[in-house]
């Protein structure tokens, strides 16, 4: 069925389960699998730098055209020399200096998670949403992030009328499923659920606005480098691009740091002895009165080995699509013909034996700092190339997060 139509394909993306089958179809029928007329998934290591890498990666394929949309975000530029010509406005928001420079909001939003969740805890159940104060802090701070003194978002105060976070969840849905059959997408514009998305596309246009009229900086966020205001040589963007950029920047920041973080609390939650172990480590690194720097979260083996082990089993990036290109390319052997749609699926080989043993599918975070246990590095590298710079630098301070809101308590 799959080689016959990509809207089998579709299907399964719509139950949440595509990452499932895909691997199943993997353990049946070997390395390289036909998940559409034209598409490929390869499950293997050594494909992913020939897919993904800056030097060699492809072109990305057409589930990265949103049908007619009018200004186009960085993240759907489908040709290579385009986007990496538009990604020059970012890469130096995500400098070792830039992301330092993050810390004050991280640490300030971190301190009113803890507070938010004390404040929505039921005082007769004892229970609280952990899930959903993590969705409205991580909004929160990306809106710190990207837009400094600017930002208009407080969802940890005030929740979230908006419908925000529900928006963006409904249109990643739409993305997936219909970037399986590209040709579907301009219906998706037109469809009712799409409207919190543009009002919220609208409202990260106002604030792009009233950050570039406000003349108290210099601040330190991401919308200071797409305005190119520390760029001798500025991309002049239009108001729409700036918009878009600024959405996907809050939305993808946002939504991968709070699946990762509650993935984080539920592997914990579910195995006291990890919890216990990282509580050690955080007492023993910071006794009473001690403050929190990044040098020494970042210099933290344990903490940082829980934090990969949620990436490896809860990440939330898919497969990202490919298209060979003009000569072809051969994997593992396989001539793959010019103009194929293909992919390495993330989640099968994160959760392979012949990449994390033993027992690939626990959470071990003990298999990222100890010999007893085989990583391949490979696979490791390719969370960090199917991840969008955004999302990378977002997860990467929601270890600093982590202890700050004293999720470990």
């Amino acid at each position: 069925m799959y080689k016959l139509s990509s809207l089998r394909l579709a299907y399964t993306t719509s139950t949440g389960k595509r990452h499932l089958v895909i691997k199943d179809l993997h353990k049946k029928y070997g390395k390289f699998v036909r998940t559409g007329p034209n598409m490929l998934s390869v499950n293997s290591p050594s494909a992913v730098s020939q897919i993904y890498t800056q030097a060699n990666c492809m072109d990305k394929s057409d589930a990265y055209v949103l049908g007619r949309e009018k200004s186009i975000g960085l993240f759907f530029i489908p040709e290579r020399e385009k986007h990496n010509q538009r990604k020059k406005s970012w890469a130096p928001a995500f400098s070792p200096s830039a992301l330092a420079a993050y810390q004050p909001p991280i640490e300030r939003r971190a301190k009113a998670l803890q507070a938010c969740i004390e404040r929505r805890m039921d005082p007769v159940k004892k229970s609280v949403d952990v899930s959903e104060c993590l969705q409205h802090w991580a909004y929160d701070l990306m809106g710190d992030v990207v837009f400094s003194g600017s930002n208009r978002l407080e969802l940890m105060q005030e929740g979230d009328p908006g419908k925000i976070v529900r928006a963006t969840q409904l249109a990643t849905m739409g993305f997936e499923i219909l970037g399986e059959v590209p040709w579907l997408f301009d219906i998706m514009w037109h469809l009712p659920a799409t409207d919190d998305l543009h009002a919220f596309e609208r409202r990260a246009g106002e604030m792009m606005t009233v950050r570039r009229l406000d003349n108290q900086g210099p601040y330190n966020d991401i919308a200071g480098h797409l305005l190119g205001e520390r760029s001798p040589h500025p991309i002049h963007l239009t108001d729409g691009e700036l918009a878009v950029d600024g959405c996907f920047a809050i939305t993808a920041g946002s939504d991968s740091t709070a699946s990762v973080m509650a993935f984080l609390v539920y592997f914990l939650t579910c195995n006291p002895d990890k919890l216990g172990r990282l509580r050690k480590e955080l007492e023993d690194a910071f006794p009473e009165g001690k403050p929190m720097t990044h040098s020494t979260l970042s210099a933290l083996p344990y903490l940082n080995a829980v934090v990969d082990e949620s990436l490896r089993l809860g990440t939330p990036f898919p497969g990202l699509p490919r298209v060979v290109p003009r000569g072809g390319i051969i994997i593992d052997g396989v001539k793959v013909p010019a103009g194929t749609i293909i992919s390495v699926p993330a989640y099968t080989q994160q959760t392979s034996a012949e990449n994390f043993s033993p027992n690939p599918e626990e959470f071990i975070p003990e298999r990222w700092i100890s010999s007893e246990y085989e990583t391949n590095l490979e696979t490791v590298e390719l969370i960090a190339q199917q991840a969008p710079s955004v999302v990378s630098a977002a997860i990467s301070p929601s270890k600093n997060c982590a202890i700050h809101a004293r999720i470990s308590s």
